[in-house]
């Protein structure tokens, strides 16, 4: 079958990424291959390769993915609130996938274009801060979310604590 026939119209970029997701899941990062994605989807690993160019960008976008579905829960008012909701939301997510702060880690330059990151630095923006400064303490805080070794199960802190 030539790659050409391989690029059905039901391999695409998005199920590619929920096949790696799913498949990372169950057997962690150490088991997202070419081979084992191919495999999951029943085409050869080249098909693949029409669709990301390598496992590089194959993270980018599991990456993108994670990130894209971090929804805080909004509605209290006040900056602090808004960055503890928007570090809560990222904790759970990190927490809801398998090997998600690895992921993350991997592909830094998704946490600077994810939307938490935006929503934070808005915040600190509103709360005086010049937009260098508003950059790096939203990016420290999303790092710091991703990198704590039990981002998901500990309570957010409550505003004033």
């Amino acid at each position: 079958m030539s790659p050409e026939e391989e690029r059905q119209p039901g391999l695409t970029r998005e199920r590619l990424v929920s096949a790696a997701l799913e498949l990372i899941g169950e057997e962690g990062l150490e088991g997202l291959s070419m081979r084992a994605l191919a495999d999951r989807l029943e085409v050869k690993a080249a098909s693949l390769y029409w669709h990301v160019r390598d496992r590089g960008e194959l993270l980018e976008l599991l990456a993108e993915s994670i990130l894209e579905t971090v929804r805080p829960a909004g509605g209290r008012s006040g900056w602090r609130s808004a960055v503890l909701d928007a570090a809560a939301a990222l904790g759970q997510r990190v927490g809801a996938q398998k090997d998600a702060a690895r992921i993350l880690l991997e592909a830094p330059e998704s946490l600077t274009g994810s939307p938490t990151y935006a929503a934070l630095k808005r915040e600190l923006e509103a709360a005086g801060l010049l937009s260098a400064e508003a950059s790096e303490v939203a990016l420290m805080v999303v790092v710091d979310v991703i990198a704590a070794p039990s981002a998901a199960k500990e309570p957010a802190v409550e505003e004033g604590n």
